[in-house]
């Protein structure tokens, strides 16, 4: 019979050095887990002390060069858009008056002003209707300074003159035709734009009429 020791079972060979081995693997881990903590901290701080990479300029695109001839025509271009168009305006020649013995028809009238306008000195020299109830220049009286009425009309043959010479509105060149330089002059409507208005001055010039009724700048 085999003894009770000789049925223990023999220790493998392979055993102790497990045991060490499982001693040594936590140390090993304590310090793999150092060298990465260390790593972190100084992937941290390379982090902070490195300066930005200079950003890539983008590539200046020359622009194709443009002859002087060309600038010049787009500056004038522009030139042109800003300033304000100014039309030109045409002189008239030909404007004063006419002397005829038909003026010396005229009546000389007397200087109408309003009620009282003699009295108080802030009352300009203009004439004004009286229109009170009680109004004494309404009446007539001759103290209270003459009143505008019919007996004051001038003859028809000087009614119609200005400056010596009968109106005549004209339109177009057209009309400057019926137009007698002698005797009549010529008035420009007022509905007519600046274009046409100097070539009627142009041509009135040419025909030696006078224009009676100019603007600014045209004389």
């Amino acid at each position: 019979m085999p003894d009770a020791k000789s049925k223990t079972k023999k220790k493998a060979p392979g055993k102790p050095e497990n045991k060490e081995k499982a001693k040594e693997k936590p140390k090993a881990e304590a310090q793999e887990s150092k060298k990465h903590a260390e790593k972190k901290a100084k992937s941290k701080t390379t982090e902070h002390t490195k300066k930005p990479a200079p950003e890539s300029e983008p590539e200046k695109t020359e622009a194709p060069e443009t002859s002087p001839d060309k600038k010049t025509a787009k500056e004038k271009a522009v030139k042109k858009a800003t300033e304000k168009k100014i039309k030109p305006i045409a002189k008239i020649q030909f404007h004063t008056p006419k002397k005829t013995e038909k003026q010396n028809l005229r009546k000389k009238k007397p200087l109408f002003l309003r009620q009282e306008g003699k009295k108080f000195k802030r009352l300009a020299e203009k004439w004004r209707v009286p229109r009170g109830i009680d109004s004494k220049q309404q009446d007539g009286m001759r103290s209270k300074g003459r009143v505008p009425s019919v007996g004051y009309k001038n003859p028809k043959e000087v009614s119609s003159l200005h400056m010596g010479y009968v109106p005549v509105v004209v339109y177009n060149t057209l009309g400057l035709a019926k137009v007698k330089s002698q005797t009549e002059a010529a008035v420009i409507a007022s509905s007519v734009g600046r274009l046409k208005r100097n070539q009627i001055i142009e041509q009135a010039n040419k025909m030696k009429v006078v224009v009676l009724n100019p603007r600014r700048g045209e004389l």
